[in-house]
């Protein structure tokens, strides 16, 4: 093997004349070099733009903390702000507002609809920072002090009502007095799960809507002077929060909520973009290993001109940083226009305005790894150079340049290449096992891909019959041809396909599970918030519409006060515990019943039916889940504060419970006679077929029972499936990304071949074949190149998906032959179009211009 080193005996590397060669030499083959650089553009300009966009959210985030909050501190409890916690947090000081806030219906007499929304009861100045935004302004001032509700915007206009009009919260009629367009802290997406409705404190009460055993959520914003440190309160304060249940939110908690939630929608992007540029640096890699075998001649020339292997290396080295270095320039510019088309897609999961400044530092950062990763990527190939000798000239059909891959440099820049990659996937995302696992999934999808394309390619191989027309054999046998990038064009289009398919097929499964699990003759309408005097009178209703009562379940509210023996403020002072304290300061809505239902299975023990008599013990089942947070197993006691009252129990057994089924499903369930003259509330469970049926249903409910809430299967669908529009949205505009690099790529592929192809063009024509024959050539070659990526990712796409359906979101995978059907055509398709592009004007021309033309 060559040395790279000079030898004493030759001249010294000359920088200028080395910048000389390596201009002069890519005279004949610049645009061929223009084009291996525009594989990195996309890479390196999502990569850019990615950086960028994380930049200005992190910087939003700092700036509008405050704003994200509404005020400096936030206290919340699911239980009630009684005497004694309406007195200490009176005892914090500073200015104070208060929120009670629930899930009700909601009634449009203009049209006579209905719908679930979140209703706000507000007392006080809230918001401190940032603005509850309206449509009139002033209404955000003026509802607080009338008989008024703001709604919100995309609700007024799905039920096409307007300001002025009324509505009917409860037993009581109020005008909407404006349209609600923002809420500090709040993202757009937030809307479509739960509408906002905004309604004054003091009319709260003429609602009817506070029942006992409601879910209702009691907040206190508070707002400080600018010398008091929240931080130092809450730490002060940590006995009183866990004595009266409360959780506290300061403006710092916010942040921190917010940097892992964006961080994670950043890390992602940042990922996919990185995922393109590696796609690219491929591509790049394998055009410039040919370039280089068409460049032996000359390398060998240099070198019988007294170039040493070390001049001839570094001349390509420069090509090679230069397109690098100019390819990361112009994705620096793509970038903007990137940045202009990112923000939209992604602003309704976030509850800021997303504006876009230029960073210089990301644009370095994101600059800097294109370059870097072309380099090594090209580095490969170009160090094959130093294995060229002088004598090629004159046996170049017998001394091929060989690659030798027990090469101690190759094996560096291979090492340097994983590392960089383990490096930049720790450094996005938030473990080092996470880090490495995206490394090595990386790693593992491109050997995947490459092994399952390299086994298609054989299969057509061995399929291929001497019998066949002509046409065919030589379309075939050109994925075959010399120097040959077929591998490469399957990995690149198959890893786009891979990553679109993978997101629909993800999507038409959760959309799909949710449709089964209302079909046949499952429950797809949930009422909820039945008081104990309503319940006869809900279900004479039902029997009036002749709707089945699949399920009526009674639900009490109560906290855990104890655990093992311990009561929770042992529990909280001992630092060595590691059990979650929301599963601990949270409010368990419970059952009773004697028997499981078909969402459940018993895992371990047995189901207590019914205490009998006086027994000192309460046997009950727990879903497995809370029972490994809680770090409770069989025969450990709880003790339940059931609103005021000690309930002391035991764990009797433990059960799974399917939690995506359309019912009311349970933490805890209790024997029967236990829980009975508790305070509680009833939940009825019925289907309705016929969507007109439902809304006179729905109608009649809501005008006899305000109190009584709904969830329909249908609004859940549409809900579900419009947020999944839009997050498929994002993820495949990232993933098009992918797909384009590997277009790209074919261009080159292409370009790179064009001489043999215009050999094989004269030959053909030469011999006596028509236009249309080298074109049907060319088209099979393109088919089957599009065919056999799209494929290979669609196969890959369906492995993936059933993975995530099985292990991740546990529900039914649901493959959709028709789409990936249509995927792959239109993947053939574009691979077509590009091909019959890039090789344009080489069989419409003579041959011997065309010869000319290209030496």
């Amino acid at each position: 093997m060559s040395d790279i080193s000079t030898p004493k005996h030759e001249h010294p590397v000359r920088l200028r004349w080395l910048f000389k060669m390596a201009w002069r030499d890519s005279r004949a083959h610049r645009r061929r070099l223009l084009l291996y650089m525009s594989s990195i553009i996309l890479g390196t300009a999502s990569l850019i733009a990615m950086r960028t966009l994380g930049d200005n959210m992190q910087r939003a985030i700092d700036d509008e903390a405050k704003a994200l909050l509404g005020a400096d501190l936030d206290i919340n409890t699911r239980g009630i702000f009684n005497n004694q916690v309406e007195a200490y947090l009176l005892s914090l000081g500073g200015d104070q507002s208060r929120q009670i806030s629930f899930a009700s219906m909601i009634f449009f007499p203009k049209n006579q609809s209905s719908r679930l929304i979140q209703v706000r009861a507000l007392e006080g100045d809230f918001p401190y920072y940032g603005v509850l935004e309206t449509i009139p302004p002033e209404a955000e001032k003026k509802f607080r002090t009338r008989q008024q509700a703001l709604v919100d915007h995309n609700l007024m206009i799905q039920y096409d009502v307007d300001v002025g009009d009324s509505v009917r919260i409860g037993e009581t009629l109020f005008e909407i007095g404006g349209r609600i367009l923002k809420i500090p802290g709040e993202t757009a997406a937030m809307s479509a799960i739960g509408p906002r409705v905004y309604i004054p404190m003091r009319h709260l009460v003429s609602t009817g809507l506070l029942q006992s055993g409601s879910r209702v959520t009691h907040r206190a914003f508070f707002k400080f002077k600018h010398d008091v440190d929240v931080e130092v309160i809450r730490t002060d304060n940590r006995d009183s929060e866990a004595k009266y249940n409360l959780d506290w939110d300061t403006v710092e908690d916010r942040k921190r909520g917010l940097e892992r939630s964006l961080g994670n929608l950043y890390r992602f992007l940042n990922l996919s973009g990185f995922i393109a540029l590696i796609l690219g640096s491929i591509g790049v890699a394998s055009a410039i290993h040919t370039y280089i075998k068409q460049k032996m001649t000359i390398i060998a020339v240099l070198r019988c001109l007294g170039a040493s292997a070390l001049q001839t290396f570094l001349i390509y080295i420069i090509q090679a940083v230069c397109l690098g270095i100019l390819g990361a320039a112009i994705g620096m510019v793509l970038s903007f226009l990137i940045l202009f088309i990112i923000p939209p897609l992604i602003q309704d999961f976030v509850p800021f305005e997303l504006s876009v400044s230029l960073s210089w530092i990301p644009v370095a950062q994101g600059m800097g790894i294109g370059v870097l990763m072309s380099f090594l990527f090209s580095l490969l190939p170009l160090l094959s150079i130093r294995n060229i000798s002088p004598l090629l000239t004159l046996r170049a059909y017998i001394e091929p340049c060989s690659s030798n891959f027990r090469d101690p440099l190759k094996i560096g820049v291979i090492f340097l290449l994983i590392s960089g990659i383990a490096l930049f996937g720790l450094s996005q995302t938030s473990t080092w096992q996470q880090g490495l696992g995206f490394s090595g999934g990386l790693l593992g999808a491109f050997i995947l891909l490459t092994i399952v394309a390299k086994g298609l390619i054989h299969m057509v191989r061995r399929l291929f019959s001497s019998t066949w027309s002509y046409i065919w054999r030589q379309g075939i046998a050109n994925l075959f041809r010399p120097n040959n990038q077929t591998v490469v064009l399957v990995v690149a289009l198959g890893l786009g396909t891979f990553l679109v398919t993978t997101l629909y097929l993800l999507q038409n499964s959760i959309i799909g599970h949710i449709t089964l699990s209302g079909s046949g003759q499952q429950s797809n309408m949930v009422l909820f918030d039945i008081q104990s005097d309503q319940k006869e009178a809900v279900k004479e209703v039902l029997n009036k519409y002749n709707l089945p009562l699949i399920q009526e379940v009674p639900v009490v509210s109560m906290r855990i006060s104890g655990l093992k023996g311990r009561p929770l403020s042992a529990i909280y002072s001992d630092s060595t515990q590691r059990i979650s304290r929301w599963s601990l300061r949270r409010e368990y809505r419970s059952t009773y019943r004697s028997d499981l239902i078909d969402t459940e299975v018993l895992l371990q023990g047995d189901l207590q039916d019914r205490i009998k008599g006086e027994t000192p013990f309460i046997y009950v089942s727990m879903e497995a889940g809370i029972a490994k947070t809680l770090r409770i197993t069989m025969g450990d006691e709880i003790e339940f504060d059931v609103q005021g009252i000690p309930v002391k129990t035991i764990v009797g057994s433990i059960r799974s419970v399917d939690w995506q089924r359309v019912q009311p499903n349970f933490f805890v369930v209790f024997p029967e006679g236990v829980l009975e003259m508790a305070p509680q509330f009833h939940v009825l469970v019925t289907r309705i077929d016929d969507v007109t049926l439902s809304a006179d249903f729905q109608r009649e409910i809501v005008h006899t029972f305000p109190n009584v809430s709904m969830i329909d299967l249908s609004l859940i669908l549409s809900t579900l499936n419009a947020i999944l529009d839009k997050v498929t949205l994002i993820i495949k505009f990232m993933a098009l990304f992918s797909v384009f690099t590997g277009l790209i790529v074919l261009i080159g592929v292409i370009t790179n071949s064009r001489f043999q192809r215009i050999q094989e063009s004269v030959l053909l024509k030469t011999l006596g074949g028509t236009r249309r024959q080298i074109l049907r050539i060319m088209i099979i070659e393109y088919s089957l190149l599009g065919a056999i990526g799209a494929l290979t990712g669609v196969l890959l796409a369906m492995i993936a998906a059933w993975a995530l359906t099985f292990f991740v979101f546990e529900i039914t995978f649901i493959p959709e032959v028709t789409a990936s059907l249509a995927v792959i055509g239109a993947i053939v398709l574009m691979t077509i179009i590009v091909g019959l592009l890039s090789s344009r004007g080489i069989h419409s021309r003579p041959p011997l211009e065309i010869l000319r033309a290209e030496t």
